[in-house]
């Protein structure tokens, strides 16, 4: 995927500690989330991405980037390996719920990070 410029919107991992440092009312966070995202694929339509460390709502920002940025390039699909997540909250749900908003399929191989995540949000949904 190229931005605009033609340059990679993502090349093999993109780390979002650089977006966290200096956001207001972090300050006290010892260490900023880190999440590597990596495209491990694209088939036709279909767009693999693979997630490894913390997703929050900071460090999700890479993530909505690149989501934007496959729905304007026309991937209907995605493929969503985030077995190597060790921390997801709200944030990534946001996310992932504008990419489904869209009317495009997800495709998801969850952590069991995610899986306590989703677990949590059907429980409330009763």
């Amino acid at each position: 995927m190229n931005s605009s410029d033609g340059s990679p919107i993502l090349t093999t991992a993109t780390s979002a500690a650089s977006t966290v440092a200096g956001t207001p009312g972090r300050e006290a966070d010892q260490a900023p989330p880190v999440i590597e995202l990596r495209v491990t694929g694209a088939e036709g339509v279909t767009l693999h991405l693979a997630l490894a460390g913390e997703a929050d709502h900071f460090s999700t920002a890479p993530l909505r980037a690149i989501l934007a940025r496959a729905v304007e390039d026309g991937y209907q699909a995605l493929v969503l390996d985030t077995t190597a997540l060790t921390f997801a909250d709200s944030g990534f749900l946001s996310a992932l719920t504008a990419w489904q908003r869209s009317g495009r399929p997800l495709h998801h191989h969850p952590s069991p990070a995610v899986t306590r995540l989703l677990h949590h949000l059907r429980a409330a949904d009763r």
